[in-house]
């Protein structure tokens, strides 16, 4: 059925291990419905959250759901990522507010971190999920 609709429908888990240094953690994904039909079975895995990745359908832009999801994002105070989705498709551009706004003072990775854990910057990655461009 998600296959058929091409939007998850149930919650769903993967772990990994990531290292970094020194340092192996075990980390836990746990994809879930953004559509609004579902968005009980999304809200309630929002309490386990060290972080989110709000996927944002490029050609649909900012839908009505998408500011639910960011507004319930910021009552949980949950540290976010957003990834804009199907950069593939036609109409889609990332450069007419990104360049702009990348004008600046130079910051250092540590300060970046302390703004992403207080919710002040939300880094935005572009690409294409089902090419897998745009991340690694």
């Amino acid at each position: 059925m998600e296959k058929r609709r091409g939007i998850t429908i149930f919650s769903n888990e993967a772990r990994f291990t990531r290292e970094t240094g020194d340092r192996k953690r075990t980390c836990i994904l746990l994809d879930t419905p953004g559509h609004t039909d579902f968005s009980p079975e999304m809200e309630r895995t929002l309490d386990v959250l060290d972080l989110a990745i709000l996927v944002i359908s490029a050609p649909d832009k900012v839908t009505g759901q998408v500011r639910v999801l960011w507004n319930l994002l910021r009552r949980y105070d949950i540290p976010a990522f957003i990834f804009v989705n199907k950069m593939d498709q036609p109409g889609t551009d990332k450069d007419e507010i990104l360049n702009r706004y990348l004008e600046g003072k130079k910051v250092s990775v540590q300060d970046i971190q302390k703004l992403i854990r207080q919710r002040k910057v939300f880094p935005v990655f572009w690409g294409s999920a089902l090419k897998l461009e745009g991340f690694d």
